[in-house]
């Protein structure tokens, strides 16, 4: 059996509407007969306001061949709706099936797709906390533990300190706090993987309704880990993002469509670049309209257009199929793809502080244990002083 659903849009008072009947009367091009009897939906529509959508979802068998159809009258006054039966769903990357039951899982991951997983910049927040906690024990422990030395707080503050910026500060800065700069939900110019791959296929679009030729967008994608593997045909390397991230939308039918999902990994996930020094990146997007083969224009991205200057189309195998590579530049030098949450080059530079910090540490504790061995010998002279010999109180007897 297959589904469709309708909307109907109540968009002010009408008799029909005060009691909405709607009555489908499902007739199957040139196969009347297997339609036994109508079929009536009564829906109270009493509470409802205008400008409210009621959904319906009809279940009916599907017509044996091509440009056969149904046509549904809906209600009173021949409200009505064709729909037709669309050719048969020919995919264009392999092995993306949903399994019911098992979680999403890269096409990449596993040894047998030929790739090997590697790490990216960590945007965690884990990690420099924990340096934070160390660098305020440091400093806590420094200043109630240690004897009283010379520049003892200054010591202290010059190891812990650089240790707080360079490990906590800067790295927070540079992760998580340029993700969140660099990417605004409310713009509308920004699009997500989730929202790439719950649109379905139009005719004369990308995906969706909007995504037109000549469109502009900017592709939001964040990522823990990618996926490295040797093109032995070009030579050098080709990187891969699994989408891990974005596993509950990918993973399931109700929240992708096919199309979309078979377009998130053709067109948006295999690139010409070591993405790695990074935890997201933002992919500038220019629909285009291919028609390299006029018998089968359609639009995509300037990447993937089939006789652009540059542009690169990889088999990887025959389980995979092949994708469109993401280069990180343009043969015309303009910016395709933005690495965020890179760390700042002089991240680490602080960490010279540390030389000044122990020296002065040393130095204090070499003062301060100076300071006490001269203390030490000054006590050891002043019983020197008071140390009397026994024969100078023996007496003799003529002393006596």
């Amino acid at each position: 059996m297959n589904s469709i659903q309708s909307r109907i849009i109540v968009g002010g008072w009408h008799p029909a509407l005060h009691r909405l009947e709607v009555q489908t009367l499902l007739e199957a091009a040139g196969s009347e007969s297997e339609v036994e009897h109508p079929r009536v939906l009564r829906v109270d529509s009493d509470e409802e306001e205008a400008g409210d959508v009621l959904g319906l979802r009809i279940g009916f068998t599907k017509p044996s061949s091509f440009g056969e159809g149904y046509t549904l009258y809906l209600g009173r006054d021949n409200f009505e709706m064709t729909i037709p039966v669309l050719p048969p769903y020919e995919e264009e990357v392999p092995g993306l099936e949903i399994k019911e039951g098992e979680e999403y899982a890269s096409p990449y991951s596993g040894s047998a797709a030929g790739f090997a997983e590697m790490s990216a910049q960590s945007s965690s927040l884990t990690g420099p906390i924990l340096i934070l906690l160390l660098s305020i024990a440091i400093i806590a422990a420094g200043i109630v533990f240690l004897p009283p030395i010379p520049f003892k707080a200054l010591s202290v503050l010059l190891i812990a300190l650089p240790l707080m910026l360079s490990m906590t500060v800067l790295p927070i800065l540079s992760g998580p706090v340029a993700q969140k700069m660099a990417y605004d939900a409310s713009d509308p110019d920004f699009w997500t993987i989730d929202e790439i791959a719950e649109l379905s296929e139009r005719e004369g679009t990308f995906l969706g309704d909007d995504l037109v030729a000549d469109t502009h967008f900017k592709l939001y994608i964040e990522y823990a880990d990618i996926y490295r593997a040797s093109d032995d045909v070009e030579g050098g390397y080709h990187y891969g993002l699994g989408f891990e991230d974005y596993g509950d939308t990918l993973g399931s039918a109700t929240d992708s469509t096919p199309r979309g999902r078979e377009y998130v990994q053709l067109y948006f996930s295999l690139f010409q670049f070591d993405m790695s020094p990074a935890s997201a990146m933002i992919i500038h997007v220019r629909l285009i309209n291919d028609t390299s083969d006029p018998e089968n224009a359609r639009i995509v991205p300037q990447w993937a257009v089939a006789d652009g200057e540059g542009n690169q189309f990889w088999e990887i195998n025959p389980e995979l199929g092949g994708r469109w590579l993401i280069p990180e530049k343009s043969a015309d030098g303009k910016m395709v793809v933005e690495l965020v949450g890179i760390p700042y080059t002089w991240q680490y530079y602080p960490l010279f502080s540390l030389i000044v910090g122990f020296a002065l540490g040393g130095f204090g504790f070499w003062s301060w244990t100076k300071a006490r061995r001269d203390l030490y010998a000054q006590d050891d002279d002043d019983d020197d002083d008071f140390d009397f010999d026994d024969d100078d109180f023996d007496f003799d007897d003529e002393d006596l």
